[in-house]
């Protein structure tokens, strides 16, 4: 790869001045020592010209080769300068050519040195030899902990791509110059991308002498790539949600909408007996609390999506009985409540979205209580550690049948025909626990009851951390 002068590389006066010094001297040095040469083979002829023009002071061309045959010796000696010249010729070349050479390395330690990119020269066992500064603030090793080693077994980890890794080993052993990006390890064992440019340098003999290894910190690029993918992917998941969520409210409503029609038509007729009359419109409560139960849904999913993710310290058992207390509202039975709290440690997380998951389950439990059984019962068990917290809502309702378990989570699946709601609950309890970074499991017995329990990541709020950092920095 040729290089390019830059600001980056060297500043801008003396970068020129060096480079122009560089190609002036290349070019006088080498007609030094031709113009050596040619004076050299003029000698003889320029000798014997004088010798003649001062014994008989005219000369022509037949005097010059007369003298030179009739004393050979003349010649020998005359010539002794160009032998000389020759000899000279051919010594100083191969100096000026150590010369060029010498500022050749010169003019390219001077780029490798003041170069951003790390730069390591290898000899041909591919054993490192040179690296500049960039390449040591790069991976933290000073020269002397990398010298003789080879660049790979420093840098290469658990995480480096072994498809990379091969295709620059087969490189290295053909060998031929290759551009690759892999991870790679700095000395505290910290990760970063890594851009590797492998040159292989041969000699005027076509004998391979060396590798130079241009280095670069990509991670920065990576991540912004990276960033800018992961933000498009999810764009793209949004509009795939929002049109299957338009999709099955439209159908959501229109099912109540038309079933309250057909009741308005019917009770415009005057044939119909007032008993009939008032059962019609008994019948329309719960089509238009499945309307209701909709657009509540489609509010939260929403609400849910442009909800920050603030984290705070959260009073589990207050908020457990604030929900509680909320459903009163709603037909049940007696409910008998058995909350176990196990807190290890204080639990940090959104309160808005663990609200939505606690309130959503239990407020199922009271919905889908079985009529046969005389009460309710409610088990709560939360597990509170410093990484996460888990939390069981268990009941003895009605259940969930083995085969639609596994669509419960689905939007607007409604499990049961005994069901009046917008079949947006457990979808939006399990699109919440998956944005906690959590999971979810549902078991289920039909006439038994049924548990779901979730895992959420307990989240260090930002002043506890920064006050952590701080005391370790001290």
């Amino acid at each position: 790869m040729p290089f390019s002068f830059s600001q980056k590389t060297i500043s801008s006066d003396k970068g020129f001045t060096k480079i122009l010094e560089f190609y002036l001297m290349k070019f006088v040095k080498l007609n030094y020592a031709t113009l050596g040469f040619l004076i050299g083979l003029a000698f003889p002829v320029f000798a014997t010209y004088i010798q003649i023009a001062s014994e008989y002071r005219t000369i022509s061309i037949h005097d010059i080769l007369a003298v030179q045959k009739n004393c050979p010796l003349l010649w020998i000696i005359d010539s002794a300068p160009l032998v000389i010249s020759i000899l000279t010729y051919a010594i100083g070349a191969k100096v000026d050519i150590a010369n060029l050479q010498k500022d050749e390395i010169s003019l390219m330690s001077i780029i490798a040195k003041r170069t951003l990119n790390g730069v390591v020269i290898t000899d041909e066992h591919r054993k490192i030899i040179w690296a500049n500064e960039s390449f040591m603030q790069i991976t933290q090793y000073t020269l002397d902990e990398m010298m003789g080693k080879v660049p790979g077994q420093l840098l290469q980890g658990p995480d480096s791509d072994p498809k990379a890794i091969s295709q620059i080993r087969n490189a290295l052993a053909k060998p031929e110059p290759i551009e690759v990006t892999l991870v790679n390890y700095k000395k505290d064992g910290s990760r970063y991308f890594n851009n590797i440019e492998l040159i292989p340098v041969f000699n005027q003999k076509n004998k391979l002498t060396n590798f130079i290894s241009l280095q670069r910190d990509v991670s920065k690029d990576i991540l912004e790539i990276k960033g800018l993918k992961d933000g498009y992917d999810k764009i793209i998941e949004s509009f795939k949600r929002l049109n299957k969520l338009t999709s099955y409210s439209i159908h959501n409503f229109r099912s109540p909408i038309n079933n309250i029609s057909a009741i308005i038509d019917l009770l415009a007729d005057n044939t119909i007996s007032a008993d009939e009359q008032s059962d019609m419109l008994k019948s329309l409560k719960p089509l238009l609390i499945r309307a209701d139960e909709t657009i509540s849904g489609i509010i939260k999913l929403s609400q849910n999506s442009e909800t920050e993710a603030d984290v705070e310290n959260i009073d589990i058992s207050k908020m457990i009985n604030e929900i509680f207390e909320s459903l009163l509202h709603l037909p049940k039975k007696e409910i008998i409540k058995n909350v176990k709290i196990y807190d290890f440690t204080q639990l940090n997380c959104n309160r808005y979205r663990l609200h939505s998951i606690l309130e959503n389950l239990i407020t199922n439990s009271v919905k889908y209580h079985d009529p046969s059984k005389e009460k309710l019962q409610i088990s709560i068990e939360v597990i509170i550690s410093k990484d996460m917290c888990k939390i069981s809502v268990e009941d003895n309702g009605i259940g969930i049948p083995a085969k639609v378990q596994g669509k419960v989570f689905e939007m607007f699946y409604r499990g049961t025909n005994k069901s009046h709601g917008s079949g947006l609950g457990l979808y939006i309890v399990k699109e919440t626990v998956e944005q906690m970074n959590g999971t979810i499991n549902l078991e289920s017995t039909e006439y038994v009851g049924t548990t779901i329990s979730f895992v959420i990541e307990n989240k260090m709020q930002p002043s506890v951390q920064l006050n952590n950092e701080s005391k370790t920095a001290h």
